[in-house]
């Protein structure tokens, strides 16, 4: 059995159950959508939410990135107070700018989703910065904590909304503001960020530090957010509310590879900034990779006809039925993205994050290019294929950079072979849509990852019965 140091484990497992949990939870309000709220107010609230997700990165400059670099190098140094108010204050700063720019073009735009998106951009931005703060000064627990708190008061929100009003785009984006003031207000209580802001500590060249190494990822959190983001403006645009609302109610089933891509992606990250040379990187970190991979291409293999399942028990008679053969190119996708994170360690451990938005702005343009010229032809189906074109490609730049620059190599020959059977899984899911072959190809998915997994679970049995003597 390969072994990854146990500081890693610790972190991996920290941040599994923090994002399980949230996760779960936000699997509760999967049903609240599909019987509460209609499809063109869903597909409203995620085009607005697409679109803060596209500006907030160029507000900040992705300052929370560079939070997490710089905490963690100095969180027990003289000049950690000097960071803190350096990013405060920043933050304070472009907060009033974005609201001063909106205001003035509002003049010519006059929309109240204009506000809906500022009031949303301004909050998330506080919690990424609160909550990468949180990560990078060891609170872990407590930042699990507001996620997982934040989740619950968002479908309690809904819920309110449900119960006593009705749950249109209004209420959607008042829960979605809700939840992220309380990711901030739990962490500050924890970390206290505002109250170690000393404007006597405002340090210019720290700031200008910080703010180099963020800068070049700008582009690149765009460019992440142009995948799932650009998507949801162009079904908007050329198809509508109601085909972007059935969009964006398949896309919540991707938070199955979400939870262990984010869990593991945070980190590799933190890992990988923890290794004192490129050849310890490399070593270690394709061990790492290998098994991830792997990992990842076996549970979509798993999650595809459990999701079909799902939908025909309960969603059949909904009008998002229909979305479900939308999930395979969602699931590949988010798959894509998930693998593209973790090479993408090899940039910032190297500071060549260059190579980051140089991959990521490359792959977007095929994402956005393949999709503007399918979605009049295929609708919906064309920004699928895009979207996963998009994703490909920047995976692959990546893992071919990441070689160039600290020699890290994956061995791919288990991966294509699951990919060619995840392919031929979901044309028979498509063409039997009926419980008992979907059942079926559930049972057979499971009975080849049994092969597949075979030498780990000998080991397993081997070592449960050595225990058992």
């Amino acid at each position: 059995m390969i072994k990854i140091q146990n500081s890693m484990l610790k972190k991996m497992l920290t941040y599994f159950v923090g994002t399980l949990s949230t996760r779960m939870l936000s699997v509760l309000l999967v049903p609240i959508y599909a019987y509460f709220v209609h499809s063109s107010d869903l597909g409203d609230y995620d085009y607005v939410t697409a679109v803060a997700n596209i500006v907030m990165p160029i507000v900040y400059i992705v300052i929370w990135e560079a939070v997490l670099k710089f905490f963690i190098k100095e969180k027990d140094g003289k000049d950690i107070n000097s960071y803190i108010t350096n990013v405060v204050v920043f933050y304070l700063m472009m907060s009033t700018l974005f609201i001063g720019v909106l205001g003035a073009f509002r003049i010519f735009v006059n929309t109240s989703n204009l506000w809906w998106m500022c009031a949303y951009s301004i909050t998330l931005g506080a919690a990424y910065i609160w909550q990468f703060a949180a990560r990078a000064l060891g609170e872990n627990q407590r930042y699990v904590l507001s996620g997982v708190v934040s989740s619950a008061g968002l479908i309690v929100i809904d819920f309110g909304f449900v119960l006593f009003r009705q749950l249109d785009f209004v209420g959607l984006m008042i829960a979605s503001i809700a939840a992220n003031a309380i990711v901030v207000i739990l962490l500050e209580e924890k970390i206290r960020l505002a109250s170690r802001v000393r404007l006597s500590s405002l340090r210019i060249d720290l700031l200008k530090s910080m703010l180099c190494f963020s800068m070049p990822l700008v582009i690149n959190n765009i460019s992440l957010w142009m995948y799932s983001g650009g998507s949801k403006v162009i079904i908007q645009n050329y198809l509508g509310s109601v085909e972007n609302g059935l969009y964006s109610f398949a896309s919540k089933f991707s938070i199955l590879i979400n939870i262990f891509s984010t869990v593991i992606s945070m980190a590799v990250i933190e890992e990988a900034y923890s290794y004192r040379t490129v050849d310890e990187y490399r070593i270690k970190m394709k061990k790492i990779i290998t098994i991830i991979s792997k990992a990842y291409f076996s549970l979509v293999l798993l999650a595809l006809p459990a999701i079909y399942i799902l939908y025909s028990i309960a969603f059949k008679k909904t009008e998002y039925y229909p979305s479900s053969d939308y999930i395979f190119l969602l699931l590949l996708s988010a798959l894509f993205t998930a693998l593209s994170n973790n090479f993408g360690s090899a940039f910032q451990v190297t500071n060549n994050t260059k190579y980051i938005s140089i991959t990521t702005i490359v792959g977007a343009v095929v994402a956005l290019g393949i999709s503007l010229a399918l979605v009049s032809r295929i609708g919906v189906f064309g920004v699928l294929i895009g979207t996963a074109s998009g994703s490909a490609i920047m995976m692959v730049l990546r893992a071919l950079f990441a070689k160039r620059s600290t020699g890290l190599s994956v061995d791919w020959r288990e991966n294509l072979c699951l990919g060619g059977l995840l392919i031929f899984e979901y044309f028979v899911l498509m063409s039997y849509k009926n419980l008992a072959g979907q059942f079926a190809v559930l049972l057979c998915a499971g009975l080849v990852l049994i092969f597949v997994y075979k030498k780990e679970i000998y080991i397993i049995i081997k070592k449960i019965k050595t225990k058992g003597r």
